[in-house]
């Protein structure tokens, strides 16, 4: 019965179509594809630009004398057509943002309608299959040329949509030598081109009501303007206003005295849901070229069944739990004839479903022992290989966390806390607000106990973890950390303390014992804890003040009071009584003691504003080492921490008279040559120089108040002045030294 209708359908198709005039594009006049052309644009939410209208141009007029003898007409058509009420036409599909209009209309429109007809298997067809042949990895901004895309149909098939795992839209996975395979048992059995070129006028008409008398839509493509684009309801439009954005091709699937009623691919929301009305005017007018098709092949007209091998690709997600239930899509080729899933030997509920035009199963897991399990695919043409991707793992339940015996802790840590919950016999660790529990005992599969790490103020979650994995957070797992009462401070021992020296002092209260710091007007100070009710401090010198002291423990401290406060009083000051000396050589260090009260205190001195090196005797007399100076005087001030001596003393720095020379070791000296010579004389302690005859001497060294070494030139013979200059430029009189030759 099926060859007898494939027979028929074909008898029908050429008494329409043959024979045939020079010019017309058959099934015969294209062997190999062409060049990809690009489109012209984008618009909207779909591509535009899909049809490449022929080169060439072919006359309706024509292709009707050719079909009709020489009449008008072969056969009187009916007023109207509408293959839609046949049952036969594919649903409304959406070819997106890619130029496959072309592949749609002709492989999945055309050729599904032909199918469904004649009640062959394999529709829908795969139009993505068919344009990734042609645009030679393009996509998607290319287009097709119709009658290529009808010469690699008759020639070589397309897939069915069932086994491209592609899908509508994937056309960055190439089409594989399976694929191949597969569509080479679905051809076309014949095509073809009605015209070619626009303004072909009624001869068209006549073309299209002929084929859709017979039964057979007519693939059309026409320049897309933007009214086009616009059609939102089934009025008859003649849609030639606005941008043009090129190409695109449809299928005719009907026709009354206004127009024709049209298939387009772009999803339900286009025209009347998916269809539109175009003029008779359009047609006549603006159709670039028009296209018919006599029937497909599939491996029922052989009489063998198609039943097709599912396969796996790829499992949304490939773990579990043991008890089942997981949610698992399960993408691959020819799911549509799955009749049972098997994971792990174990038969799953699934259902069909699909995205994107591409064919899944939603399966869940039934449930199954820990481990590896294969999925496999059932259908009348076998089963699915099992292969590393179709392979299922099956882990141990997840520890869960339904209660705790307490939901609140004290920051320091230390509580213990009971879990109650499922899966807690493997549980190896227990993390609380991310911190982990150093104690962890396990009372049986639904119950386990930790010791509760300290943590910062504020609420975190217990996780369980064991082998399987670990828990997930709940509302159930929720512990919040408390910070204990701040420490509190009620006296201090002392309240007061010099600025010379440390202070130790013992501060009461209650708290005390979770002390992390302490400090005395902002500044850390060293701190014992004696109990919760008392610390030990010690205040180090500071400057003359007062500050609260402050007990810190880790998350909080104590509030200030007047009880809290600490002040710093400086001693008085040092007191100059006497000078055992006031006054001094301006040219020497004067040792002078300096007697009064106050002075252990003394940590520096200074004499008309000159630091002077100080050393404390007692507390009523300490010594300075007064340098020598310029000829003056100056106040001696005392200074202790943050205070001083009054300036009422004074020391005056005296200018020594001028040097004088009396005598030389030396009666004469040899001439030419240098010779170390003693000077004896008076007030020499400051020189600075030695001149012999106007020639400065090398070696200067004082020996004493009263004598200096040096070195004199070598002279010639003669009598030389001698002068001695001190540092405060003062000179001697010259004494005469002989060179002797």
């Amino acid at each position: 019965m099926k060859k007898s209708r494939t027979t028929l359908r074909r008898l029908v198709a050429v008494s329409l179509s043959l024979p045939l005039v020079a010019g017309v594009a058959t099934s015969a006049a294209v062997a190999a594809p062409g060049p990809v052309v690009a489109p012209k644009a984008r618009a909207a939410a779909h591509f535009v630009g899909g049809f490449v209208a022929p080169t060439d141009r072919t006359s309706a007029v024509s292709t009707l004398s050719a079909r009709s003898g020489g009449h008008r007409r072969l056969l009187a058509s009916p007023a109207s057509v509408d293959l839609r009420t046949s049952g036969f036409l594919p649903a409304v599909g959406d070819q997106g943002q890619i130029g496959s209009c072309a592949t749609w209309s002709l492989a999945y429109t055309m050729m599904g309608y032909y199918a469904a007809k004649d009640h062959d298997s394999g529709a829908p067809f795969a139009p993505l299959y068919l344009y990734d042949l042609k645009v030679q990895g393009t996509a998607p901004n290319a287009g097709t040329v119709p009658e290529y895309n009808l010469a690699e149909l008759q020639a070589n098939g397309v897939d069915t949509q069932d086994d491209f795992f592609q899908g509508y839209y994937d056309y960055r996975t190439p089409v594989t030598a399976a694929q191949k395979a597969n569509a080479a048992k679905f051809k076309v059995t014949g095509w073809q081109r009605l015209w070619a070129g626009t303004g072909q006028g009624p001869a068209a008409r006549a073309l299209v009501t002929d084929a859709l008398a017979a039964g057979n839509p007519v693939a059309v493509g026409f320049n897309v303007y933007s009214s086009f684009m616009g059609i939102r309801d089934g009025s008859v439009q003649t849609p030639t206003s606005g941008t043009n954005y090129g190409g695109h091709m449809v299928t005719i699937v009907g026709y009354d005295d206004q127009g024709v009623t049209i298939r387009n691919q772009w999803g339900t929301g286009w025209g009347d849901r998916g269809d539109a009305r175009l003029s008779w005017q359009f047609v006549q007018q603006n159709i670039m070229a028009a296209y018919t098709m006599s029937g497909v092949t599939s491996p029922a007209d052989t009489g063998t069944p198609y039943a097709p091998t599912p396969s796996i690709s790829r499992l949304s997600t490939a773990t579990g739990a043991t008890a089942g239930g997981t949610p698992v899509t399960v993408t691959g080729a020819n799911l549509a004839g799955v009749t049972a899933v098997n994971v792990g030997g174990v038969p799953a509920t699934f259902r069909l479903t699909s995205a994107g035009g591409a064919n899944q199963l939603l399966v869940t897991t039934p449930a199954h022992a820990a481990g590896v399990a294969p999925v496999q695919l059932v259908a009348r043409g076998g089963s699915s290989v099992a292969t590393a991707a179709a392979t299922f793992t099956y882990k141990a339940p997840l520890p869960t966390v339904t209660q705790l015996s307490a939901t609140t802790a004290s920051t320091t840590g230390g509580q213990t806390v009971t879990v109650t919950g499922t899966a807690l016999g493997d549980v190896t660790r227990v993390t609380a607000g991310g911190v982990a529990a150093t104690t962890v005992t396990r009372t049986s599969p639904t119950s386990l106990s930790f010791t509760v790490p300290a943590h910062a103020p504020g609420t975190g979650d217990v996780v369980l973890t064991s082998p399987a994995g670990s828990s997930v957070a709940t509302t159930a797992g929720r512990l919040t950390w408390v910070a204990p009462a701040a420490p509190v401070v009620t006296a201090l021992s002392v309240a007061s303390g010099t600025t010379a020296a440390p202070t130790t002092l013992t501060v009461t209260g209650s708290g005390l014992a979770q002390t992390v710091g302490v400090t005395v007007a902002g500044v850390g100070v060293p701190f014992t804890v004696v109990g919760d009710t008392s610390l030990r401090l010690t205040v180090p010198a500071h400057a003359p003040g007062s500050g609260p002291v402050v007990v810190a423990a880790k998350y909080t401290k104590s509030l200030t009071s007047a009880a809290t406060a600490f002040t710093w009083v400086a001693p008085a000051a040092p007191a100059i009584t006497a000078l055992s000396a006031t006054s001094g050589s301006a040219l020497a260090v004067t040792s002078v003691t300096i007697t009064g009260t106050g002075l252990a205190q003394v940590t520096g001195a200074t004499v008309a504003g000159v630091v002077v090196p100080v050393t404390r005797i007692s507390d009523t007399a300490v010594k300075l080492a007064v340098p020598a100076h310029a000829p003056g005087a100056g106040p001696v001030v005392l200074k202790a921490p943050y205070t001083a001596s009054g300036s009422a003393a004074t020391f005056t720095w005296v200018a020594p008279p001028a040097p004088a020379l009396s005598a030389a070791s030396l009666a004469t000296v040899p001439a030419g040559r240098t010779t170390v010579v003693t000077f004896t004389g008076t007030d020499l302690t400051g020189t600075s120089t030695v001149t012999v005859g106007g020639v400065a001497a090398t070696g200067v060294t004082v020996l004493s108040p009263t004598q200096v070494r040096v070195t004199v030139p070598a002279r010639v013979a003669g009598t030389y002045p001698v002068v001695v200059t001190n540092a405060l430029r003062a000179a001697s009189a010259p004494f005469s030294l002989q060179y002797a030759g």
